[in-house]
């Protein structure tokens, strides 16, 4: 048996423990860690604008031919739509057992794209929903005399942003609280009526002079680009000088003339960010999900604080959220169980069993701990609340295999056997059992794991944690603890034992639970229905 194999060959089972150490304490090291279990966007919502109709007529024109097309794809598990005056909105839920959703958002692009819609409706917008969370999320803010200079911070901010998205495990960047830059022409009524010219001439020309021509296409067997020429307005000098012509003479008139063209931020906004009821610019940064949080946000913050030196008076830059922070607060909490735990569990031993029990069993504890986390490595589980919590509740588990492993070994021991037969017949005797109640308790967590959708993807770390921690203190009781067992066990039989050796005796107990035994034996439906 393994139990034995290791026990006649200490080198292979130091080996083993060296094995054992380093593969945990690598996969602590390399593990992903984040805050919450990663998700599939299995959400995406429809836009399709059609200005100036009713709601009426959105639902007949558009939202229901959309749907139509739509409800041909088996994939979709439901829909809802919402038609207003002047746009159609369709939220499509994708069925929970689909993982690869990506094939299929472009197949629904494909289908929304074919079907026909009246003349003046947009193009459909299909925006599949992105559920991952924030590792970051900065504002800038203004703390100087006056207004807040929105365009100032709105620079500042696309340069950080830009230098965020370059750091190494960054997956994405987005920016709140941006209003886009528009040139306004503000053309003077009078002057207009005097030229004989209407507003509709004037956006003609404006839009003929920044007219862009094909110059031709780059063909390619893998792909097919239209080349177009730059528009001719480039600066707002350029706007000005667009001429317009009036009269029956062909007089000309420049834009600039007859209008005042400046630059300037949308009005109203499209989006505002307030901070602290000020307003802002915020920026929310996501992460790579097999990146470790902890390493990534020090990268990020380094070039925060680098961009924090350069900042203008009267601009401050805020680190409003940091995901790094919680994890870190779960992970310590993990490290702390398994320190009070292992704590604990040594005492208690240590009174009812001795001292070499204690110790036997306290090793146990780190070791599946290290065996776990190599299996969450293996099985691409990262660090997280869900896996974390997981482990936590597996800590009152891990033992149990190897508190009877122990007093079995012991027992043979103290009856006269020698090390190597105590061994093996611990091994042999409770193989069986301690298997059967392995499977028992991974069967009982089995359905977290197995669980389809979003529920089951954010719940589904704690079954699997649980199930690797189990498996890993079997695997420890039947090799590693009973040699350990048979190597430190001292064997000696009869005289008075002693407390540090053999924890606290009571042979008036003893005497009693023994006959407690002996009863439930005798009539087994009592015991059932004791345990009960």
């Amino acid at each position: 048996m393994l139990g034995a194999l290791f026990f006649r060959n200490p080198r292979l089972l130091i080996l083993t423990l060296a094995i054992i150490v380093v593969s945990g304490l690598a996969a602590y090291n390399l593990l992903p860690r984040r805050e919450d279990p990663q998700l599939t966007a299995r959400f995406a919502i429809i836009t399709t604008p059609y200005p100036g109709a009713t709601a009426s007529r959105v639902e007949a024109l558009v939202t229901e031919k959309l749907e139509d097309a739509l409800r041909e794809r088996d994939e979709i598990k439901v829909m809802y739509s919402s038609s207003r005056p002047g746009i159609s909105i369709i939220q499509v839920d994708l069925r929970d057992d689909i993982d690869d959703v990506d094939p299929i958002w472009s197949r629904l692009r494909d289908e929304i794209a074919r079907v026909p819609l009246p003349d003046g409706t947009g193009t459909p917008d299909l925006d599949d929903l992105d559920v991952d969370a924030f590792a970051l999320i900065l504002g800038f803010r203004w703390t100087g005399q006056g207004d807040a200079p929105l365009s100032i911070m709105q620079r500042l901010a696309e340069d950080l942003e830009h230098r965020l998205r370059n750091v190494s495990g960054t997956k994405e960047t987005r920016l709140f609280g941006i209003s886009p830059e528009e040139v306004r022409v503000e053309i003077d009524p009078a002057r207009l009526a005097t030229l004989g010219l209407s507003t509709e001439r004037v956006a003609a020309a404006v839009r003929a002079t920044d007219s862009k021509v094909s110059a031709g296409q780059l063909r390619h067997e893998a792909t097919n680009l239209l080349i177009e020429v730059d528009g001719e307005l480039t600066s707002l000098d350029r706007l000005r000088d667009t001429p317009l012509r009036y009269g029956a003479g062909g007089a000309v008139v420049r834009l600039g003339e007859i209008a005042t063209v400046e630059r300037g931020r949308l009005d109203p906004p499209p989006e505002i960010a307030l901070l602290d009821g000020e307003p802002g610019v915020s920026i929310g940064v996501l992460m790579q999900p097999r990146e470790r949080i902890d390493r990534w946000s020090e990268r990020s913050r380094a070039v925060i604080d680098e961009f924090r030196a350069t900042l203008p008076s009267g601009v401050t830059l805020e680190l409003l959220f940091d995901q790094s922070t919680y994890t870190e607060r779960r992970f310590d909490n993990l490290l702390m169980n398994l320190l009070m735990g292992g704590l604990f569990v040594f005492l208690v031993v240590f009174v009812v069993m001795g001292w070499r029990s204690a110790v036997l069993v306290g090793v146990s504890l780190p070791l599946s701990a290290l065996m776990v986390l190599s299996g969450m490595r293996l099985v691409g589980l990262p660090i997280e609340q869900m896996s974390v919590t997981g482990l936590i509740i597996a800590l009152g588990l891990l033992i149990d295999n190897a508190i009877v492993m122990v007093d079995e070994v012991r027992h043979r021991l103290r009856d006269g056997e020698t090390a190597g037969t105590a061994v093996r017949g611990a091994v042999d005797r409770l193989s069986i059992p301690l298997l059967g109640s392995t499977l028992t308790t991974t069967l009982s967590f089995m359905p977290l794991v197995l669980m389809p959708g979003p529920a089951g993807e954010f719940v589904g770390g704690i079954g699997l944690s649980v199930i690797l921690a189990i498996i890993s203190s079997f695997l420890l009781a039947l090799t590693v603890v009973p040699a350990l067992t048979g190597l430190l066990g001292d064997g000696k039989r009869g005289g008075q034992p002693g407390f540090l050796r053999n924890g606290v005796q009571s042979e008036t107990m003893l005497a009693r639970y023994d006959g407690v035994l002996r009863v439930l034996f005798k009539h087994p439906i009592l015991a059932v229905l004791f345990a009960l």
